[in-house]
């Protein structure tokens, strides 16, 4: 994907006629998105003219960025189950108390 990417990056800098220029910066907002890197995808195909691709674009990141805090609120909510287990083990096996939310 890093060839394709740098390929119609050099394209563009041959200063192709308009249409061609929108093919280009379509071809280069699908090799970004499928690198999941939807910010610069979405301005690729903003370049094209694709208003459509721009919105899945965004929804995409929206939902990358989602993704990315459910991963680090399970990552939390493992730590502490390791840590509430750690304080039972160490005080005897009792059960710690589950904090009521």
């Amino acid at each position: 994907m890093a060839k394709a990417e740098k390929f119609f990056r050099d394209a563009l800098t041959k200063s192709p006629d308009a249409h061609l220029r929108r093919l280009i910066y379509s071809s280069l907002g699908f090799v970004l998105d499928k690198q999941k890197r939807y910010k610069e995808a979405e301005q690729a195909y903003q370049e094209a003219g694709n208003p459509t691709k721009v919105a899945e674009m965004r929804d995409k990141q929206a939902k990358y960025e989602q993704n990315l805090k459910a991963d680090e609120e399970a990552r939390r909510i493992e730590e502490i189950r390791k840590t509430q287990e750690e304080l039972r083990r160490l005080r005897g096996g009792a059960p710690t108390p589950t904090p009521k939310s």
